[in-house]
């Protein structure tokens, strides 16, 4: 038993090394909008559950096969390990280099523009297009056309309950086509209307599901 402690422990340090590049990717604005911490740490537990019953299983073949260079199994086993890991490993790194790098700035940008936010929702308001639309990439919002400045949005919605509600304004020139719209099925509705302010159309859409 002893001497198999030091394969599982490879397990374990697997586990610590996928945690701490979990912590890394999920910025605070990634916690504002999607709250991914408690499922993706669930996902490590269940790759780290995975990774040690594989372990006892080439601790087996080793004992059939009688193989007792430690070298090479340790080897076999930290990369039975990696590769059980590797999709995870490879989804972490894509979102470090795109949270920590090449989007930090305006996912910075677009944080401090947000305000009230609590368990129950958030706002934001005066936003550029480009900060919307990372906000969109995190949550379910509507795409909203390319010329939209002064974006604001508002969004609550109930812990326990499917319930919730959006509002989004912003402003569009006069020469883009912008539509009323009003739909509802059931609990669920959505409207939008349009008004002409300082020569902008001011767009304002609502839904809630209620």
């Amino acid at each position: 038993m002893k001497g198999a402690l030091k394969y599982y422990i490879i397990s374990i340090v697997n586990l610590i090394v996928l945690t701490a590049l979990h912590a890394i990717w999920t910025d605070r604005f990634e916690l504002i909008f999607n709250n991914v911490r408690p499922f993706e740490f669930i996902k490590i537990i269940g790759i780290t559950i995975i990774s040690l019953l594989a372990t006892r299983l080439l601790l087996y073949i080793f004992n059939k096969k009688n193989v007792t260079n430690n070298k090479v199994k340790l080897s076999i086993t930290i990369i039975t390990t990696l590769l059980i890991s590797s999709y995870i490993y490879i989804d972490y790194s894509v979102w470090i280099i795109d949270n920590r790098f090449i989007n930090k700035t305006l996912r910075d940008k677009a944080q401090a523009k947000v305000y009230n936010v609590s368990a129950m929702g958030y706002e934001a308001k005066n936003l550029t297009i480009e900060e919307y639309d990372e906000i969109i990439k995190l949550t379910k919002f509507p795409v909203i056309p390319k010329q939209s400045t002064h974006i604001y949005f508002s969004f609550s919605f109930d812990d326990f309950l499917p319930d919730y509600s959006l509002s989004i304004e912003y402003y569009l020139p006069i020469d883009i086509k912008a539509d009323t719209m009003f739909y509802q099925d059931g609990d669920y509705s959505k409207q939008q209307k349009v008004d002409i302010v300082n020569n902008k159309q001011k767009v304002s859409y609502y839904e809630s599901l209620q």
